[in-house]
């Protein structure tokens, strides 16, 4: 499946998502958002399935080690357990139609294009929303599991000391096998669950692509060039700072043209409370 799809760890309303929406945040989609087309209905697949039951795994571990002497050793280690369980009797799931088609027809607008702007003198990241699940009275159990552990050993140079010594009163017993050692280990552990139920339909999962902008001079492109994906901007949002020598270094020229792409397979760590399916 192109793009991101995120599965949210709070259920979202149906009200806060559609297809062909502009956002900035994905863990918040309704904290700033544009809607390109909000009269309009856009074209969509539906695919509808019973019994749904979807479990999301996510763990994240570090250990580190030192041998502070010849003889002892200091292991510490930290893991993060996270469990995500969904039913649900019935899902929804949409997937907008052309979307390429629908993203450049939406960057031809004069309100999507300011908007975008805005976004861009803010320095946000941009998703374009061109898929959601929805569950019909779901039930939700997460869990969340931390432990750390710290490990100390002591190796006791037997065989070593009795060589220097010249004695082995052990004798056949010690040989070949390795000296002794005596560790020490503690090991905290957390866990906590929540079980919920929603009434009616629940946003649960959201497919993303990432916009991204490409940056031009205008003195560099020709005006036919420009079109819905590729325009000019007048005013200096980019900042006065943003200039670059041209092939022939005769004059300073300013990037004032951005393009706008979608890219759906686009980096992202999961965090945040979303996982990446």
């Amino acid at each position: 499946m192109a793009g991101k799809v995120l599965l949210q760890t709070s259920l979202c309303s149906p009200s806060v998502i559609s297809l062909g929406r502009m956002i900035v945040d994905i863990k918040s989609p309704q904290r700033r958002f544009h809607d390109p087309f909000p009269e309009r209905y856009l074209p969509s697949t539906v695919q509808k399935e019973r019994n749904i039951r979807e479990t999301s795994q996510r763990m994240k571990g570090s250990k580190a080690g030192a041998r502070l002497t010849e003889l002892i050793s200091l292991f510490a280690a930290k893991t993060k357990l996270e469990d995500i369980h969904v039913e649900s009797i019935t899902a929804v799931t949409y997937i907008l139609c052309q979307w390429d088609d629908i993203f450049r027809e939406a960057c031809a607008s004069h309100a999507t294009r300011k908007w975008l702007e805005g976004t861009i003198e803010d320095g946000k990241d941009v998703f374009f929303i061109v898929g959601f699940k929805m569950l019909l009275d779901p039930r939700i159990e997460e869990k969340a599991t931390k432990s750390k552990k710290n490990e100390l050993e002591l190796q006791l140079p037997v065989n070593a000391a009795m060589s220097i010594a010249g004695v082995n009163p052990l004798g056949f017993l010690l040989d070949g096998v390795g000296d002794p050692a005596i560790s020490n280990e503690t090991k905290k552990s957390i866990t906590e669950s929540r079980l919920s139920e929603a009434l009616g339909e629940c946003v649960y999962a959201i497919q993303y692509c990432k916009v991204n902008f490409k940056w031009y001079s205008s003195k560099k492109i020709e005006k036919s060039q420009l079109g819905a994906n590729k325009w000019q901007i007048y005013l200096g949002i980019r900042g006065a700072g943003d200039y670059f020598d041209d092939e022939e270094g005769s004059a300073d020229e300013m990037e004032d043209v951005v393009e706008t792409e979608l890219i759906q397979d686009f980096d992202f760590t999961g965090e945040g409370g979303l996982i990446v399916l």
